[in-house]
C-alpha cells in the first residue's frame, strides 16, 4: 500500500510563519499537523478496507493518533499499538 502526501505552497507558508513568534508558530504548526494526521488516519482506514476484508470500526479501534503539541511538533499514527488491541488479523 502506498499513501502520498502532496505539499503545495509550502514556501509561501514558511514565509508567513517566519513573521510569527516562536510559541504561536509552534501552536499553528501543531494544529495543522494534527488536522493532516486525522485526515491521513481516515485515508489509511479507507485504503485498508479496500485491500482487506475488515470492518471499518474493527480497524479504526486498532488505530491511535498521538497528536502534536507546542512542545512536540510531531503526530504519530499507531496501528495495532498494543497486543490487547490486536484482535484478529487484518487480512
Amino acid at each position: 500500500m502506498k499513501i502520498s502526501v502532496d505539499v503545495r505552497g509550502f514556501d509561501a507558508v514558511q514565509k508567513k510563519l517566519a513573521g510569527l513568534q516562536a510559541g504561536i508558530k509552534d501552536q499553528v504548526l501543531a494544529a495543522a499537523i494534527n488536522k493532516t494526521a486525522a485526515k491521513a488516519q481516515t485515508e489509511v482506514n479507507r485504503a485498508i478496507r479496500e485491500e482487506y476484508l475488515v470492518k471499518a470500526d474493527e480497524f479504526r479501534n486498532s488505530m491511535s493518533l498521538r497528536k502534536a503539541n507546542k512542545g512536540n511538533i510531531e503526530a504519530v499514527i499507531d496501528i495495532f499499538r498494543k497486543k490487547k488491541k490486536r484482535g484478529r488479523s487484518a487480512n
